[in-house]
């Protein structure tokens, strides 16, 4: 209901004439919210699927409508089409091969068109066989009843994302707000695509194609067609918000108009008075920061080069302009890492404590190697080393000298599910009839999935770390 992709894509619809309605899981799922029609009655099924975990909603709503996930299941019994976008499209489309009749690559702004009239061509003429054929010819659109056993062959199939390179010609910002979303009543906006850090642990620089900027008079745009709506924030999306050249005219915008503002997190070499300022005029008295580790060695590995020092310097700034409470994002089975980087952890966040007084959450997740990052083939660590490591941690926030400190951790086998999911995709999943997080762990039970030969068929389709760059 919040994600800005989707309200994004459903905007170019209905701008092209299209006749769209939602579908979400719960109580109503296989109806539509906005007439209550039944999923079958539909010709055309599409998804934007932003996370690896996603695969799993889209199987257990399959189940649930009581049709095939498998598009050569749903050709043969003549059931709706099922087409997929989204920010999974960007990395790795062919985690869709067994599912999808067409993946859209990259940004669907410049294919949506080509994509409605083929589809509208379709629902005339009836022949799935050809609407293949002619989404195949677009080359930002995978197809896999076509292209599949072809790159299986090891041939080359040349595809090329998709990249909007004028951003204001990008819809931008939410097409609705309601109180039971995920953020709430917040109207996001969308600063930029891309990003020109080099995170090692990250997809953006390499998948989401160079920084793209919305002009700040388009954002004050969006910003002022909402601002007659009472009681929500305006969500900045961006991958760094720091990094927006307009930012901080931007901000000034916003505190003349006295208009609430949020971000999702901030860098902390790029966080500055303002944006502090900013987020506490809002009312909004947290912060969220991603030292990713506790040493600056480590740090600096995964391509953040700024040190602890700067960390606490910058939060203690943050506590002076009113900030009371900071979630900190770490990560542990990075490349490198070292029992003193897991121990430094709670350290830092003892050394904050300290010095700022700030009430701490450290969120604690597990690195998962993903595809076309700078350290996609390194390797997972197994279910008990991670085990072992959240153990160690956990027993160290328990201490009383880390009062005012919590800590929250990713349950292991949700990461290693999603390492699967992120090289394999959902293919040879067959869920039970009660979907449960015991029988999803089937899925990491396999062997290992050969990332070699996985990145040996991206490089078929053009997604090679080279294409990308």
């Amino acid at each position: 209901m919040a994600s800005l992709g989707f309200h994004s894509i459903i905007a170019e619809l209905r701008k092209l004439g299209v006749g769209v309605e939602r579908f979400f899981n719960g109580k109503f799922a296989g109806v539509s919210l906005e007439s209550g029609r039944r999923i079958e009655n539909f010709p055309i099924i599409s998804a934007s699927v932003a996370y690896e975990p996603d695969l799993i909603s889209i199987l257990s709503v399959f189940k649930r409508w009581k049709m095939s996930h498998s598009w050569q299941d749903r050709f043969e019994s003549e059931e709706p089409v099922f087409g997929v976008g989204g920010a999974l499209s960007y990395i790795n489309p062919l985690i869709f091969s067994g599912i999808a009749d067409w993946v859209v690559l990259g940004d669907g702004e410049p294919v949506v068109e080509y994509l409605v009239r083929e589809c509208r061509n379709y629902v005339s003429h009836g022949d799935r066989r050809r609407l293949w054929e002619k989404l195949a010819e677009h080359e930002s659109i995978y197809v896999p009843p076509i292209h599949r056993d072809q790159i299986l062959s090891g041939n080359q199939v040349p595809r090329k994302k998709s990249v909007l390179t004028d951003m204001d010609k990008a819809y931008g910002k939410s097409l609705w707000v309601t109180s039971g979303a995920a953020f709430g009543r917040t109207v996001l906006v969308e600063l930029q695509r891309g990003c020109r850090r080099r995170c090692n642990y990250c997809t953006i620089p390499m998948s989401f194609g160079p920084v793209r900027v919305r002009s700040l008079d388009r954002v004050l745009e969006d910003i002022s067609n909402v601002s007659h709506i009472g009681d929500i924030q305006i969500g900045l999306v961006t991958p760094e918000a720091g990094d927006y050249p307009g930012l901080p005219e931007l901000l000034a915008y916003l505190k003349k108009t006295e208009q609430a503002v949020s971000f999702a997190s901030l860098r902390v070499d790029n966080m500055t008075e303002d944006m502090v300022e900013a987020v506490v005029r809002s009312k909004r008295f947290g912060l969220t920061v991603a030292p990713e580790t506790g040493t600056d060695r480590l740090r600096a590995l995964c391509g953040k080069p700024f040190d602890n020092s700067l960390i606490v310097d910058k939060l203690m700034m943050a506590r002076f302009i009113g900030v009371k409470q900071v979630k900190l994002y770490f990560m542990v089975g990075l490349p490198g890492e070292e029992n003193s980087d897991i121990d430094s952890i709670p350290e830092l966040c003892r050394e904050i404590r300290g010095k700022t007084g700030l009430r701490i959450r450290a969120s604690v997740g597990i690195f998962v190697p993903k595809p076309l990052s700078h350290w996609e083939m390194a390797s997972m660590i197994g279910v008990e080393e991670a085990f072992s490591k959240i153990k160690r941690l956990k027993a160290s926030f328990a201490e009383k000298t880390l009062k005012g400190c919590s800590i929250s951790v990713q349950e292991p086998r949700e990461a290693l599910l999603e390492y699967a999911l992120s090289w394999s995709g959902a293919e040879s999943i067959d869920l039970p009839d009660e979907t449960s997080r015991r029988s999803l762990m089937q899925i990491i039970n396999r062997e290992w999935p050969d990332k070699r030969l996985v990145r040996e068929q991206l490089e078929l389709i053009g997604f090679g770390r080279a294409s990308c760059q």
